[in-house]
């Protein structure tokens, strides 16, 4: 059985998508919805139904207003179910809000509905097609899936806009990783150690992709540099008996 690598996503979804709230803003409390200001003295009603149209105008803003307050509040307790809703409510309002679309992919990823979290990710990378953001975020909710080739594709793109994506990097030597594809999924992991020296992590996803290819001396010391950041690491401390023993 071909183990799936599920690394820690505060690196990926939370950090990056929390850093596009600021560009969520809402409206201010002395800002309102446009009005018209020229008034028909042909026809007196017209004053009335361009103050109605302001005061609808007005209503859905109050309404969106709101619903970004809850989204965002809720998102940055990481309560990402209750998130859920008034992110759905704000993409029924506006469907091409790239950020909407980011916020709720992630909130359906960090409660592990990796089949809903794809579709707003697709959407993302629709609206900016030239997001690394968006490409990464759909491949690492592929990856979920076991959809290793479209997250090969997903992540394959990422880095073509964005050489140095740590997260695209490791999640692309995941999905080649999980196809038995262990020479790229050593050269991606290999690069994500060069762009994160200090994590145990990515040493050890190194160490196992040279083990299953049999290339035991570069796997011990993957392994061993591992173990010399995180002397417990698990998964380092597992792979390095085997590699020692020469057992894929």
């Amino acid at each position: 059985m071909i183990p799936t690598h599920r690394f820690n996503l505060l690196t990926c979804a939370t950090v990056i998508l929390a850093a596009t709230l600021p560009a969520i803003v809402p409206i201010s409390a002395g800002q309102s919805a446009p009005t018209t200001t020229r008034q028909s003295t042909l026809n007196p009603k017209s004053t009335e139904i361009a103050q109605g149209s302001a005061d609808d105008q007005r209503s859905v803003g109050d309404q969106r207003q709101a619903l970004i307050r809850s989204a965002i509040t809720n998102y940055q307790a990481k309560r990402y179910q209750e998130a859920i809703g008034p992110l759905e409510k704000l993409v029924q309002i506006d469907p091409d809000n790239y950020n909407t679309r980011l916020l709720l992919g992630g909130s359906y990823f960090e409660t592990k509905q990796y089949a809903e979290a794809v579709p707003q990710f697709q959407q993302a990378t629709q609206l900016q097609p030239k997001s690394a953001t968006a490409w990464t975020l759909l491949g690492n909710a592929q990856n979920q899936l076991k959809q290793y080739s479209e997250a090969a594709t997903a992540f394959t793109t990422a880095l073509g806009f964005k050489s140095d994506n740590l997260d695209a990097h490791l999640g692309l030597g995941v999905a080649y990783y999980n196809r038995q594809q262990y020479d790229p999924a050593a050269a991606h992991y290999k690069r994500y150690t060069e762009l994160k020296p200090d994590r145990a992590m990515g040493y050890a996803y190194l160490g196992d992709a040279y083990r299953r290819g049999s290339k035991f001396a570069e796997a011990i010391a993957a392994y061993e540099q591992a173990l010399t950041i995180e002397p417990q690491n698990p998964t380092a401390k597992a792979g390095i008996a085997r590699a020692k023993t020469k057992t894929p």
